[in-house]
């Protein structure tokens, strides 16, 4: 009995989820200034930020990680794309092409030239 619990045990253990690298943990904006394109990145979740120009409202879309270097993105252009980091800048590299982040603070997720911000922007409120 003893032995078919343990075997048990072993079937039912969670499977080990893949981890970013922590050098891609941040909030990051693409470097082209017109595309309204923001990630946050941390060890708990990666979420995509881009306004819904229809709309003008700001939306958040999770993407899954599928290792230390690489997401699965289910929206936009892209599946799965690889990280790297090149001269300071975020590089997100599918077949279909590559575009560029740098570092930003989460304050500037959805916020327009003027300093004002789209509706739903998750750091509207935040001064810090």
């Amino acid at each position: 009995m003893f032995a078919l619990m343990a075997v048990a045990g072993c079937a039912t253990a969670p499977a080990r989820v893949p981890r970013l690298s922590p050098s891609f943990y941040g909030v990051w904006t693409n470097v082209d200034p017109h595309n309204y394109n923001w990630w946050e990145i941390g060890p708990e979740r990666v979420v995509n930020y881009g306004i819904a120009l229809d709309r003008g409202s700001c939306g958040g879309y999770g993407a899954r990680v599928i290792a230390s270097d690489a997401l699965d993105i289910p929206f936009g252009n892209s599946s799965a794309v690889r990280l790297s980091i090149v001269d300071g800048e975020l590089i997100f590299s599918s077949p279909s092409g590559r575009a560029r982040h740098m570092r930003a603070a989460p304050q500037s997720i959805c916020r327009m030239a003027n300093g004002t911000y789209f509706t739903g922007a998750p750091y509207a409120d935040r001064t810090d």
